[in-house]
């Protein structure tokens, strides 16, 4: 590999990366009770694998170092977690439905829903400086449950967002445009479809039905 397009690769734990972000077990939320879908961010492990494009890190201070490079991991992982589940919901909310990405202080859902929960598995942010080309990617495992109220797994998904199609959705804008950004919201627009198939099978309703 040429010089300047070095990447640097990690294996993370979730606790220095997400440190917060994993939310305690039954804080899943919904608002009344109305059916929801119900998005947590994705969980990052022992085994998740982060690559850094070394060839794009730097100061604002001539002579200093720049970010060392496990907070930029960190960052990147943070990103990529909070980038997917928001692109989720914000796609089920297009879509009709009641969705809500869940925090520490959302309660329990009341009726009938579905939550999603995620691992994410790698991590890349590719070549910045290859605009157009930076070859980023996020793979994840995803599950999705109903809640009835108690839990019942519905279906587990491997999903590699260099393996999806081009959906034909304006991505993010502003700060998310980096190809990192791009490939969280194009795997949880893709993880909105499956959860859109099994809302249908579960009675899970849009708004206003």
């Amino acid at each position: 590999m040429r010089p300047g397009m070095r990447l640097a690769r990690f294996t993370v734990c979730a606790a220095l990366l997400l440190g917060g972000c994993e939310l305690p077990s039954g804080q899943i939320g919904s608002a009344g009770a109305q059916s929801v879908i119900v998005v947590r961010d994705f969980r990052a492990t022992a085994q998740t694998r982060v690559v850094v494009d070394t060839s794009f890190g730097f100061s604002l201070s001539r002579g200093e170092p720049g970010v060392p490079l496990h907070q930029r991991a960190a960052g990147l992982t943070r990103a990529a977690a909070f980038g997917i589940a928001d692109a989720l919901t914000e796609r089920l909310r297009q879509l009709g439905y009641t969705a809500i990405h869940a925090d520490a202080e959302t309660p329990d859902p009341t009726g009938r829903s579905l939550i999603v929960v995620g691992t994410l598995r790698e991590v890349n942010e590719g070549h910045r400086r290859r605009v157009g080309d930076e070859h980023a990617k996020i793979a994840a495992d995803i599950e999705i449950d109903e809640w009835g109220p108690g839990i019942r797994p519905v279906v587990a998904l491997h999903l590699d967002s260099a393996q999806l199609a081009d959906d034909g959705i304006a991505g993010p804008t502003g700060a998310d445009t980096a190809a990192l950004g791009i490939a969280a919201a194009r795997l949880g627009r893709e993880i909105a479809r499956s959860a859109v198939e099994i809302a249908a099978r579960s009675g899970i309703s849009r708004t206003g039905r």
